[in-house]
């Protein structure tokens, strides 16, 4: 009885690429001859990406150099730059082959997704979250800059603008963010003091002490004033209050003095936000109530940056430090 060989293996073409997975061999469909490409594998080398290196370094240098880096090219004491790199890892004897460390496989898709995508291109606050971390983290100037100014259209959450600027060192959102929480009416929940730490909880706990000492103390010299006693109030305050926060997500807002941030509450107040629950009422409206309740407000404010600057600063890098 004949016997057939069996069928030899198919050739791997020379710019072909093998690597395991799930413990068989796969080949990275070939690539363009003239093209050089860097191999990104999942933390439970699960999953690769193939990714053309010149792509990667025109967008950020800091990858870039990690990409070229060779220890028998390198000057005297210069270290391999991926040991200051945030979220790789090599691997394997090529040093193109790079690891993700403590990243989700999803969150290095939806990253890749955000720098291949146009300036129209939908995402959601968290996505952009991700891609802004990662950005940040691997030197992606371009995506990074993008990125923040779409999120600061989103209008996340004071404690998501406090972890974002912490995380990513954002200097122009973290004062705004920390002083807006020293003029929120709800007190801190345990899950944000976790977030917060300690520390900086305290600080904020000091702000809103002295800003309800100077309450009393309006109260006790001065007595309420009449505008105060026409209106029921809350919608009025709240209004005041939201429109104080939408300032204080402005960049440089924060450094301003009272009298400027009174025009700009003001003028904040003037143009509602749409969807916006909280709206002044028509007595302070058309009376002085609402300027009465502005000039209050930021008169807290005041109170509460200088607390928090005693501490922290006028600015550098305290603010930003997670503590």
């Amino acid at each position: 009885m004949a016997t057939s060989n069996p069928p030899e293996p198919a050739a791997v073409k020379p710019s072909a690429t093998v690597v395991l997975q799930d413990g068989k061999p796969k080949v990275v469909p070939r690539h363009h001859p003239r093209r050089s490409y860097a191999l990104f594998q999942s933390e439970d080398d699960e999953q690769t990406w193939s990714l053309e290196r010149e792509f990667l370094s025109t967008h950020s240098k800091t990858l870039g150099l990690v990409l070229s880096y060779s220890p028998k090219k390198a000057a005297p004491g210069v270290k391999d730059p991926i040991k200051n790199m945030r979220g790789f890892l090599r691997f394997g004897d090529n040093l193109d082959n790079l690891q993700l460390d403590d990243v989700k496989a999803d969150d290095f898709d939806v990253f890749l997704s955000g720098l291949r995508a146009s300036n129209n291109t939908e995402f959601t606050l968290e996505e952009r979250q991700i891609i802004l971390t990662l950005a940040s983290d691997w030197g992606f100037e371009d995506l990074r800059n993008r990125t923040i100014r779409e999120i600061e259209k989103l209008h996340p959450s004071v404690i998501d603008r406090v972890v974002l600027a912490r995380r990513c060192k954002i200097a122009k959102w973290i004062r705004g963010a920390l002083l807006s929480l020293t003029i929120l009416p709800d007190p801190l929940t345990a899950t944000e003091i976790q977030i917060l730490g300690t520390t900086t909880a305290a600080l904020i706990w000091k702000a809103r002490e002295e800003i309800f000492l100077h309450r009393l103390q309006v109260l006790t010299t001065k007595g309420r004033p009449a505008s105060q006693i026409k209106c029921a109030g809350a919608s009025c305050k709240q209004a005041v209050r939201e429109a104080m926060l939408r300032v204080l997500e402005k960049p440089g807002a924060t450094g301003k003095a009272e009298s400027d941030l009174v025009g700009l509450v003001e003028s904040e107040l003037k143009a509602p936000q749409s969807g916006q629950e909280a709206l002044p009422c028509d007595a302070c409206k058309a009376g002085t109530g609402l300027k009465d309740g502005v000039v209050e407000l930021v008169e807290e404010f005041k109170l509460a940056r200088i607390i928090m600057e005693v501490q922290l600063g006028k600015e550098g890098g305290k603010w930003l430090e997670p503590v």
